[in-house]
């Protein structure tokens, strides 16, 4: 989910196929946007000045990746260079799948220890 409060324009241009290239890095590095000022449809697609905005926490990727699109400059666009970029949020997904698995772990060394220690003194 988007908030809208925070959301920083990363790219405009007035050609759909640049716009469209653009909105497809933007979702293959799952980067949530909002696209503003594009009349689209399928009989008439793209008609003035097209933009991308993104939240405030991913304007710097996402302003990284788009960098390299420009009207002039497609031809220089090399998308490997940025294949190796990841976002905070996916670093911060895998830190969190590690955190619930120790997490777990310490419960159940917690309840081993309990387990041992009642039946010590039971017994």
């Amino acid at each position: 989910m988007i908030n809208e409060n925070e959301l920083i324009k990363v790219f405009n241009c007035n050609n759909y196929t640049l716009f469209e290239f653009a909105k497809s890095i933007l979702e293959s590095k799952e980067i949530n946007f909002i696209e503003k000022g594009a009349y689209v449809s399928d009989l008439n697609p793209g008609f003035g000045e097209m933009e991308l905005y993104v939240e405030a926490k991913n304007s710097e990727l996402a302003k990284i990746l788009l960098a390299g699109i420009e009207e002039n400059n497609l031809d220089e666009f090399d998308e490997e260079d940025y294949e190796d970029i990841e976002l905070e949020t996916e670093k911060e997904k895998k830190f969190s799948q590690y955190q619930k698995y120790f997490l777990v772990g310490i419960i159940l060394l917690v309840i081993l220890i309990l387990y041992f220690v009642i039946r010590k003194n039971l017994g």
